[in-house]
């Protein structure tokens, strides 16, 4: 069936086992794994991953996952009540993919809050304003806000901005030791290769 395809060793969703779960998070990779670092020792999460690899990645972590398509109805219905989860963020950017969620968290849990995410900003407008999504993970709008609100105020000042490079290079750094080690990130990461050509 559709939790196991590909990965026969992986047990199937048990309905029961979720109640704590307080966040479900749909897509791990690259918006999705910082979600977790900058909430999980406050925030009980549960992952459901579509990509074979990354949910490989999710297991040597420990994280609670699954590996199913989040579109599929039958995925929702083996999840169970989940009475302590708050809110459902999908960091999938695909619009129609998000529309199917989007109806489907409403449906279940109308009172839990929905965050989608979108490359595009009409995708943007059109889940804030049409579907009414309660927010829409835009790199372009939260970029823009954070060097609005002084995020990157650094890089302006001649003194500081060497500074400011520094942890642009330890956040690489601790990104190529936490997750470029997997296998799946050592076929797509771009870091990995460039180390590897170093140490050649």
């Amino acid at each position: 069936d559709f939790f196991s395809r590909g990965r026969s060793k992986e047990k199937e969703l048990e309905t029961d086992g979720h109640e704590q779960t307080t966040i479900l998070l749909i897509g791990c990779h690259r918006v999705g794994r910082y979600i977790i670092e900058s909430r999980e020792d406050v925030e009980k999460f549960f992952v459901i991953e579509h990509d074979p690899d990354r949910f490989d990645v999710l297991n040597e972590l420990g994280t609670p996952c699954v590996y199913a398509d989040a579109t599929e109805s039958e995925v929702w219905d083996k999840l169970g009540p989940m009475p302590n989860l708050r809110m459902i963020i999908s960091t999938i950017p695909d619009y129609e993919q998000n529309i199917e969620i989007l109806a489907i968290a409403r449906n279940r849990w109308p009172g839990v809050k929905v965050v989608l995410a979108a490359e595009q900003s009409d995708d943007e407008q059109r889940l804030l304003l049409e579907k009414d999504a309660d927010y829409v993970l835009s790199a372009h709008t939260i970029a823009g806000l954070y060097i609005k609100d002084g995020g990157l105020a650094g890089i302006f000042d001649l003194e500081t901005i060497a500074s400011e490079r520094a942890k642009a290079v330890e956040h690489l750094n601790e990104k190529l030791q936490t997750w470029c080690k997997h296998p799946f990130c050592r076929r797509h990461c771009h870091l990995h290769h460039k180390s590897k050509r170093q140490e050649g």
